[in-house]
């Protein structure tokens, strides 16, 4: 299983915390899953992939193009912004 989280105003836009979906070979990638969650929440490929998106697998922040395996944690969060 994955575990896919969202955060911050991802998390109110998508109007969902977290999900769990099997892992399998349409998830191979963040591209992929993303693919697969578009048609469980329609209209969140363009949120998730948008360029300033930071997706963090098992906590670390990676590219689009990283790998999943079964057991991994994705979180995508907003940029964030300080001052």
């Amino acid at each position: 299983m994955l575990r896919v989280l969202f955060f911050a105003s991802i998390r109110e836009r998508l109007g969902r915390r977290e999900l769990a979906l099997a892992c399998d070979a349409g998830c191979a990638s963040i591209a992929g899953l993303v693919a697969r969650l578009e048609s469980e929440l329609p209209g969140c490929a363009a949120l998730l992939l948008a360029e300033k998106t930071i997706v963090a697998v098992n906590r670390e922040v990676v590219t689009r193009d990283q790998a999943l395996r079964d057991g991994d944690e994705i979180a995508f969060y907003p940029p964030v912004t300080g001052g």
